[in-house]
């Protein structure tokens, strides 16, 4: 809209919005070397009115102001969007389309695994919070945490539940370098193990949503 008004003026005071392109590229009707009415018209009132030439100029000047600023709209615009859809990416507690391609693109193959994985993932958490439940450790509590981690980051990475695979996979290797003796390995494993669970509850959360329940994703 603003750009046709800025065109509108320049017809106003007689000139094609782009003359000397309009000025013989390519006309259609073989007349490329005829005088531009337009052209000749804005040359006479630049030497009629060289007021008018200089108001003519920061028209034109504002157009080009105003399509910068477009573009760099647009720009921004672009680099939300994209900025937006990584955030979406992140918050994703499964992908649903990698998801599917383990199973076969068979989307009620895939519901049945995943509520599966939700007892299975809750069987081993449920080592985990014993494990750091008890008031004195286990003598080798590192190989406890560690295959019950283990166990945990395979079955949620078998489905593509990314950020329950991250944080076991985080806590495992905290395990596998962890002193059983030392207590701030295991205050460091239990602060690890407390990430996990809280992505089995958005991971089951899930499962019971709305979003699972009606067949989205």
């Amino acid at each position: 809209g603003v750009l046709q008004t800025c065109s509108g003026r320049l017809r106003r005071v007689g000139v094609h919005p782009d003359p000397e392109g309009a000025e013989g590229r390519g006309s259609p009707t073989g007349t490329a070397n005829k005088p531009n009415p337009f052209v000749t018209r804005e040359r006479e009132e630049k030497s009629a009115h060289p007021e008018r030439g200089d108001q003519l100029g920061d028209q034109r000047k504002g157009c080009s102001r105003f399509r910068g600023a477009m573009a760099e709209a647009k720009g921004a615009e672009a680099k939300d969007a994209g900025e937006g859809s990584k955030a979406a990416a992140e918050d994703e507690v499964i992908d649903w389309g990698a998801a599917m391609e383990q199973c076969g693109d068979d989307e009620e193959f895939l519901r049945e695994l995943l509520v599966d994985l939700k007892d299975e993932l809750s069987e081993q958490n449920d080592k985990l919070v014993e494990e750091f439940g008890k008031s004195s450790p286990s003598a080798d509590w590192p190989t406890v945490v560690k295959f019950a981690a283990h166990s945990m980051k395979g079955a949620s990475a078998n489905l593509m539940v990314k950020g329950l695979t991250t944080v076991c996979s985080e806590l495992e290797k905290k395990a596998k370098a962890s002193d059983a003796d030392s207590d701030a390995d295991r205050a460091d494993a239990k602060a690890m193990a407390a990430d996990v669970q809280r992505e089995l509850t958005r991971f089951t959360d899930y499962l019971e949503s709305d979003a699972f329940t009606a067949g989205a994703k």
